[in-house]
């Protein structure tokens, strides 16, 4: 469904509210964990352990505005005007 709404409509999509991007993306790493965690090997699990160590750092680091969002002063940022 993710998929289908940023293609078929892509502005709707970079509008939509950052606490339901961080809810699709915690529910996939999530199943990627379980299945890593059962089939997975020692490799893998270290792996998806830097990986996921990464992504949160990048998120934690990240200021800077998504397309479309709405500054404290009210103007809209991005390409999206």
């Amino acid at each position: 469904a993710d998929a289908v709404w940023l293609g078929v409509w892509p502005r709707s999509y970079a509008r939509r509210p950052r606490w339901l991007t961080v809810a699709i993306h915690s529910f996939l790493a999530f199943i990627v964990f379980n299945a890593m965690a059962v089939f997975g090997g020692w490799v893998a699990r270290g792996l998806f352990t830097a990986f996921v160590v990464g992504f949160v750092v990048r998120i934690r680091t990240s200021h800077e505005p998504r397309p479309g969002s709405r500054c404290p002063e009210g103007e809209v940022t991005g390409e999206m005007r």
